[in-house]
């Protein structure tokens, strides 16, 4: 609820030779021309944790690293579409979601709940300790 609309969802339009290019740096080979892209595993979260250009796979952080993190905010998607010789995404989120999330990290502590506390609360079974003095 804290976060700004702007800042929970995103879209963005990616040249499928820009998509064909990540896939041949990442993989080490060339997909060929662009004609299907698909999310063929999700993670618990529902995120992409692996997706296929064409029939050649790229994990779900390396195709959002290599489209570039700013444009391509999450690997959490909703929608997803070639349409003519671009890719279309849309999603949800800003990140790796694997970690906390700063809005909700920010909403815990306007609630008053302590640094420790709003740790314990991303990560469960953990316990802090001092290393120094």
């Amino acid at each position: 609820e804290i976060i700004p609309s702007e800042e929970a969802n995103w879209s963005a339009i990616f040249p499928l030779e820009r998509v064909r290019e990540v896939i041949g740096e990442a993989t080490g080979r060339d997909p060929g021309v662009v004609e299907r892209v698909e999310i063929k595993k999700k993670g618990p979260s529902g995120r992409a944790v692996t997706f296929a250009v064409n029939d050649q796979k790229i994990s779900g952080p390396g195709m959002r690293l290599g489209l570039g993190s700013k444009e391509m905010r999450s690997t959490y998607i909703d929608e997803m579409n070639v349409q003519g010789n671009m890719l279309h995404l849309s999603g949800t989120g800003f990140g790796h979601g694997v970690g906390m999330c700063q809005w909700g990290a920010r909403a815990l502590a306007e609630q008053g709940k302590t640094p420790e506390d709003i740790i314990n609360y991303f990560y469960r079974k953990i316990k802090i300790i001092k290393l120094w003095d």
